[in-house]
């Protein structure tokens, strides 16, 4: 069963079969993705990569029945749906100001220069503080390295 075959499926019916092939389809981007977060946000993740992705993974089963009817292919829909599930919990960890930033980056897919444009600012401004917001969340994460944990 090929991954689009087995997305198809448990869109129509709960099958394990279907199920396990999503499952390793699906989490090798993410693997890398939150590889890169570590990396990028210079944590020590207290446990594995895959356990990480495991718990991301129960996540996005646990929000499925509202995802499926979302989601039309399995390719980069459903790896942004399990990105976005992990993002979520480091945004939570921020003020209004930088989460409501880091929001707008993530699900409007706009760059900082777009945003800066968007909200009338000039664009140095908001890279500063930007810049200020990706501080924060590093900073949040070192503080609370278990949330990657209660994903």
């Amino acid at each position: 069963m090929t991954l689009e075959e087995a997305f198809e499926t448990i869109k129509k019916k709960n099958d394990e079969a279907a199920w396990q092939v999503f499952y390793t389809g699906a989490s090798q981007p993410l693997l890398a993705y939150v590889s890169a977060l570590l990396v990028t946000f210079d944590l020590d993740a207290g446990e594995t990569t895959q356990d990480i992705v495991h718990d991301v993974m129960l996540a996005f089963l646990k929000k499925w029945p509202g995802l499926k009817k979302e989601l039309s292919s399995v390719g980069s829909a459903s790896a942004e749906a399990l990105r976005l599930i992990l993002l979520e919990q480091v945004i939570g960890l921020l003020q209004t100001d930088c989460a409501s930033l880091l929001r707008t980056y993530i699900s409007q897919d706009l760059t900082p220069a777009e945003i800066a444009e968007r909200e009338g600012a000039s664009a140095a401004a908001l890279y500063s503080r930007w810049y200020r917001c990706l501080q924060k969340a590093r900073a949040a994460l070192k503080q609370n390295p278990s949330i990657l944990r209660r994903l």
